[in-house]
């Protein structure tokens, strides 16, 4: 998968996408882990941190499915992102991201 994008904020700092380097291995540098993978139709990366800090604040790189479910610390959020692909009489990409804060001030700070 590759990606032409300019930049996107993803936990540990923000993050030029470089159209010639492969977006898993930029998503790894930030933090994210491939949690599921049944390539070449679906892929999920978690990581865990503060996206909303200038800098990234705190960055989590979980090993496991598990380790991500019970990351815990206060003042975090677990960020996990989804790719699908589905064929067809077309093919079709869907993208799915789903953030969940640790506290309530990590939830008020990620709606700022």
């Amino acid at each position: 998968m590759r990606c032409a994008a300019r930049a996107a904020e993803l936990p540990g700092e923000r993050l030029r996408l470089d159209a010639h380097r492969s977006i898993l291995e930029q998503f790894h540098e930030a933090g994210f882990r491939v949690s599921i993978s049944d390539a070449p139709w679906l892929l999920v990366a978690a990581a865990a941190g503060q996206p909303w800090r200038l800098r990234g604040g705190l960055t989590f790189s979980p090993s496991s499915v598990d380790e991500f479910a019970n990351f815990d610390v206060p003042g975090c959020a677990r960020i996990a992102l989804s790719f699908e692909g589905e064929t067809g009489r077309h093919t079709t990409l869907s993208t799915e991201t789903r953030v969940s804060a640790t506290d309530a001030a990590a939830a008020r700070a990620f709606r700022r």
